[in-house]
């Protein structure tokens, strides 16, 4: 080696004349050299995919003024002979070309799909029919026993149940009762409104209770139509269930959201259970059936609205209840006032061991709450005794309260 100096020979001339040799000395420190770049990429995806023509990448080397060029050239002097000199560059291209693969080949169809409910009207909806005598064949013949009515009233037939011997109709928009007349029937209508939905319904032999759809409750007996009442807390609820607890004259009144339970022989409503669906006795034991989890609340029971007979202000100092239930008692006022129609509640304050509360309340109407802090079987309230006085009180005000 010999640092950065190349050495070596070359011959040239005319044999003819001699051979004459002359010497080469290239020094690289000063020589202007060349430097080959050539980049290798593959431009891939995985997984593999079908070319896209799209998605090609075109460079225009000229267009970038920043991109690396390459130059060759020659330098040095050769004036006695000249020379020529040849070189070649190249610009190629790598990558590995993966050959597409054809799915579908041809037009190509294209669906739409509607969605919606598909509602079948039939003339029937509100129809009742019955066979002949003795038969279940409800094919309607010559001899005209068998037949079919619709009802005045449109929309779906809910129910059909027995009353005194008599089908009591329950449909979405009415209730009527059939009225038979030799091998006929006639209608008489009993509600203009129908069922809450289908499952708003108990019956047995002797009673029917059922919800409306503007939240009435009522009961139907050979006695007739009789109103109980509790609208304000079932024209909330959506789809009604009741069911019926025969042994204790219990009836549950459940929509998944709101559960209440009413005693059919105390005539009382209560709240309870939320989402059951089903009652039934097997083996002596008692199954409340529903989809989900039964949670039973702790007793609460809320009086009616009372003025006391009589429009003037009152004050209440104290609350005084009779009870068995033992293991604690709450009670909450709720008042209106000479300003305010709207009923305003006072703080929930727990009974003494004595069942006694003192709670002073100023109003003029006036309801009473009374809750269990726990959850027990049964107990019962005896009487609600309310402490307090009549303002510009006079004997007026004691025959109004009788």
């Amino acid at each position: 080696m010999f640092g950065s100096i190349i050495l070596g020979s070359y011959s040239y001339g005319d044999k003819l004349f001699g051979v004459h040799v002359t010497e080469i000395t290239a020094n690289l420190s000063t020589a202007q050299t060349g430097v080959l770049i050539r980049p290798i990429a593959v431009l891939s995806s995985l997984p593999a995919k079908p070319r896209i023509p799209d998605l090609d990448i075109n460079i225009d080397l000229f267009a970038l003024s920043d991109f690396p060029r390459i130059g060759v050239g020659a330098y040095g002097n050769f004036d006695e002979f000249g020379g020529e000199f040849y070189t070649g560059v190249g610009l190629n291209a790598y990558s590995t070309f993966i050959p597409g693969v054809i799915v579908v080949r041809g037009p190509l169809g294209i669906g739409i799909r509607v969605e919606g409910s598909i509602i079948e009207v039939s003339p029937d909806d509100n129809a009742v029919a019955w066979s002949g005598i003795g038969s279940t064949d409800f094919t309607i013949s010559h001899d005209n026993v068998a037949g079919k009515m619709p009802l005045p009233w449109k929309g779906y037939t809910y129910a059909i149940r027995m009353l005194d011997n008599s089908p009591i109709v329950y449909g979405a928009n009415g209730i009527s009762q059939l009225v038979a007349k030799d091998k006929f029937f006639g209608e008489k209508r009993l509600f203009n409104i129908g069922l809450k939905n289908k499952g708003a319904i108990f019956t047995n032999s002797d009673e029917h209770y059922f919800i409306l759809n503007n939240g009435e409750f009522w009961k139907l007996s050979q006695s007739g139509k009789e109103l109980i009442g509790y609208k304000r807390y079932f024209s909330n609820m959506g789809t009604v269930i009741i069911s019926s607890n025969i042994k204790e004259d219990l009836l549950y009144i459940c929509d998944g959201t709101y559960g209440y339970t009413y005693s059919i022989k105390d005539n009382a409503l209560v709240g309870g259970e939320v989402g059951i669906t089903s009652f039934s006795y097997q083996d002596g034991n008692s199954y409340l059936i529903s989809n989900g989890s039964i949670v039973k609340d702790t007793f609460s029971i809320t009086s009616g609205i009372y003025d006391f007979g009589t429009r003037k202000e009152k004050t209440i100092f104290g609350i005084e209840v009779g009870s068995s239930y033992s293991r604690g008692l709450q009670a909450t006022i709720y008042y209106t006032t000479p300003l305010s129609s709207t009923f305003t509640a006072t703080p929930t304050i727990t009974f003494k061991p004595n069942y006694e509360a003192n709670l002073p309340c100023y109003g003029i109407d006036f309801k009473v709450k009374v809750n269990a802090l726990e959850n027990v079987e049964s107990f019962n309230v005896d009487y609600i005794k309310i402490n307090g006085v009549i303002h510009g009180f006079s004997f007026l005000d004691t025959i109004q309260m009788r």
